[in-house]
């Protein structure tokens, strides 16, 4: 594993791509040290190789994230793109989506 596939080596890699700019959102160092899910992202409209990086406490949105793109992805491209997923700062991956259907009242 190259330092870069490490938690620690894409946050240093993420931080010095961004320096001292900033984007909507886009949290502190100690917020993401701290954060029990960190996902990093790639934006599909821009054509800036920086990841951008949000923090949850737990995985129920990018749950919906995922969810959502597959139910719009024939109406809608994504503006965002799941990179990398670290729980605990330790590499994840989405291994399932499950739907659930109801009737349409």
């Amino acid at each position: 594993m190259r330092q870069n596939d490490t938690f620690m080596g894409f946050v240093e890699l993420n931080e010095r791509a961004w320096g001292t700019d900033s984007y909507a959102g886009r949290p502190r160092l100690e917020e993401i040290l701290q954060a029990r899910v960190v996902v990093f992202w790639q934006h599909s409209r821009n054509r800036d190789p920086a990841y951008r990086v949000s923090v949850h406490e737990n995985l129920a949105e990018i749950h919906e994230w995922a969810t959502q793109m597959l139910v719009e992805s024939k109406t809608r491209t994504p503006e965002k793109r799941l990179s990398r997923i670290y729980v605990d700062q330790r590499r994840a991956r989405i291994k399932s989506v499950r739907i659930q259907l109801e009737e349409d009242k």
